[in-house]
């Protein structure tokens, strides 16, 4: 009879046994060709916010094959399809001025995985261009400074799925050393995604290797600077390792990125508290109480250090128009939110679970917003009301916005206007 404890063994064997046999069969149901990467992310909605980004700034002959992936768990942007490495080489140099960061990588482009595709898109010809008219047009355009070599490394993309597979499947299976294992052979065989990197931080950070695990975040951060989410693990990670003015550096650009994350302002008053930048740390303390933080731990033992300063010096409420929502279905949830927030329920947690918004991942923040561009109704709800007030409820075609005006958050300027104070 088979024990409880032989459970997980048998389903171990079992999933690598598929997963082999996966990786042996021939038939892989697409073709084979080179093509460029240019994100991947676990949520679909980032790829989708990637892929509109990159439909907005190429032009009509460099859409060849733009595309989102679902490629394991992960949402893949990818662009073009080649025959040969050169050619992918030559297209990528000409469109990186305007996406940024390309991977050439060497996959199977498959039908049933394509869950969005740029309408119409060019054939992969004999010569290995997209389109010969079209290549050509774009090698042609005068904005062909490359400022970054691509690697000569190739992608196998089989092979380097396939290890992070067996990798999650240890990771579950609480086998730790054997899942880094894992993820180590999938980088050997090229995998590069910020995501993966974030992953295998995590994991390396678990098992208390924190030097390795920073290393990696900071891979991921190099491939994804504007995500405040990779620059908050990678303060964390410098925390842990005393890194004291590191960590500090990747929490103010993650809140220059999103001034509306609460811990990360008190991470900010506990780190200028010990580095006895006292006013910074007043600061930080009584931005994150505005935001809706209650605890008093840090102001004792500030008041004991240092008077606090006069911080109406900084005034930065009325410039701009930066607003965070919680879109909900309605008008009875919307009530509900502003009653939750009303007993002290942070803002971007209700809005990381509850919001229907493009945004929610984000703890609801919209940032910066044109008023011209906005829908006329909630302008008018917002623009002369003050930062931070009482959040308001606007009904639009979209659902019930639950929105609030907040500030921006600019590590310069406050830090000069409290030394001039």
């Amino acid at each position: 009879m088979l024990k409880i404890r032989d459970l997980s063994s048998v389903k171990l064997a079992f999933c690598l046994v598929i997963i082999l046999l996966v990786q042996a069969s021939p038939s892989h149901g697409g073709d084979l060709i080179y093509t460029l990467q240019a994100a991947s992310f676990p949520s679909e909605l980032y790829a989708q916010q990637q892929y509109d980004l990159l439909a907005s700034r190429l032009n009509n002959s460099e859409h060849q094959h733009l595309r989102i992936e679902k490629v394991g768990r992960f949402y893949s942007v990818r662009i073009g399809g080649f025959s040969n490495k050169k050619s992918a080489d030559s297209f990528a140099d000409a469109i990186r001025p305007k996406v940024g960061q390309l991977l050439v990588i060497k996959a199977y482009i498959k039908k049933d995985r394509i869950i969005r595709q740029y309408p119409d898109p060019a054939h992969i010809d004999s010569g290995g261009a997209p389109d010969a008219r079209a290549e050509k047009k774009v090698l042609k355009e005068p904005a062909l400074s490359v400022t970054t070599a691509i690697s000569e490394e190739v992608f196998d993309e089989t092979a380097a799925m396939m290890h992070q597979a067996k990798g999650d499947i240890y990771w579950e299976l609480s086998r730790t050393f054997m899942a880094m294992e894992e993820y180590e052979q999938a980088i050997r065989f090229g995998l590069k995604h910020p995501d993966f990197f974030r992953q295998y931080a995590k994991l390396l950070f678990l098992n208390g290797y924190i030097r390795e695990a920073i290393i990696q975040m900071e891979k991921a951060v190099q491939m994804r600077s504007d995500f405040d989410a990779f620059r908050i693990d990678l303060g964390i990670l410098y925390l842990a390792d005393r890194k004291l003015e590191k960590a500090q550096a990747e929490f103010v650009s993650a809140l220059e990125l999103n001034p509306t994350t609460t811990h990360i302002y008190i991470y900010l008053a506990d780190i200028s508290l010990k580095t006895g930048a006292y006013d910074m740390a007043w600061f930080y303390i009584r931005r994150a109480e505005h935001l809706g933080h209650k605890g008093q731990g840090l102001v004792s033992k500030l008041s004991a250090l240092s008077s606090e300063p006069d911080l109406s010096v900084l005034n930065s409420g009325g410039k701009g128009l930066f607003i965070r929502q919680i879109l909900v279905s309605s008008r009875q949830k919307a009530q509900e939110v502003l009653l939750r927030i009303g007993k002290d329920e942070l803002f971007e947690l209700i809005a990381e679970k509850e919001s229907l918004g493009p945004n929610a991942a984000k703890g609801g923040y919209i940032g910066e917003v044109d008023s011209s561009a906005m829908h006329p109704e909630i302008v008018a709800a917002l623009i002369d009301s003050k930062v931070l007030s009482q959040p308001v409820i606007v009904e639009t075609e979209n659902g019930f916005h639950v929105l609030q005006r907040v500030e921006p958050f600019n590590h310069s300027v406050v830090s000069k206007a409290l030394a001039g104070s």
